[in-house]
């Protein structure tokens, strides 16, 4: 009884160690992922120089758009070039198809605001 005893502590305790290591490892993943996604939302630079956050920088391209801003029908900006790129049928952010239009001026006119009061 007490062998027995013995060699179920003993696959406890091999048990937490491996439980022990796959958490360390884990831990060394989130670490990764982590500085992944800080790295991936710095502010975009511009061709001019300026650094805009990356809520008015395309999905797909991850630019400033000039021009025309399109949008996914949940809201996803695009630049026009991307928008209009035939391979480029769902949001990347959200998968939605992308064959509905959407205008966002109210963005152009902040990117547009943006420009022109950096100059």
């Amino acid at each position: 009884m007490l062998n027995n005893l013995e060699n179920e502590a003993d696959k406890a305790r091999s048990l937490v160690h491996g439980l022990e290591y796959q958490l360390q490892e884990l831990g060394r993943q989130i670490n990764n992922l982590s500085v992944q996604v800080e790295s991936s939302s710095n502010p975009a630079q511009t061709s001019s120089g300026l650094e805009w956050s990356g809520d008015i920088c395309c999905m797909i391209c991850w630019d400033v758009p000039e021009g025309h801003v399109m949008q996914c029908t949940e809201g996803h900006l695009l630049c026009g070039e991307c928008f209009s790129n035939p391979q480029i049928d769902t949001c990347p952010e959200c998968r939605v198809p992308l064959d509905t239009q959407i205008r966002n001026r109210a963005v152009e006119r902040i990117i547009s605001q943006m420009k022109a009061s950096a100059s």
